[in-house]
């Protein structure tokens, strides 16, 4: 199963949003919750993976891309909670 992610953009808010053709993000694995920021005149989401599709501990991927339409393959954003604090699975913790 594939997903992705589209602009959809609006001259005014009373509006209907109207969806770019072309793709933003292509994965072959479940992401949701995008977060997007500028920086460094640079656009990116922050995506979070599916917990069933998710490999190597890998829970979050960032996107990169210079004018916000078309991003780059993802790279590691974040990591799951064990990565970072091992004991947390353990103990009972729970996110």
């Amino acid at each position: 199963m594939y997903f992705w992610l589209r602009v959809a953009v609006v001259d005014k808010l009373e509006e209907l949003y109207q969806f770019e053709a072309k793709l933003v993000t292509f994965s072959n694995g479940m992401i949701e919750y995008a977060y997007a920021f500028t920086f460094k005149n640079m656009y990116y989401l922050l995506t979070r993976t599916k917990k069933d599709t998710s490999t190597s501990g890998v829970d979050g991927l960032l996107w990169q891309s210079p004018d916000g339409v078309v991003f780059d393959q993802p790279v590691t954003g974040y990591y799951d909670l064990a990565h970072y604090h091992p004991k947390a699975l353990s103990t009972g913790w729970s996110v």
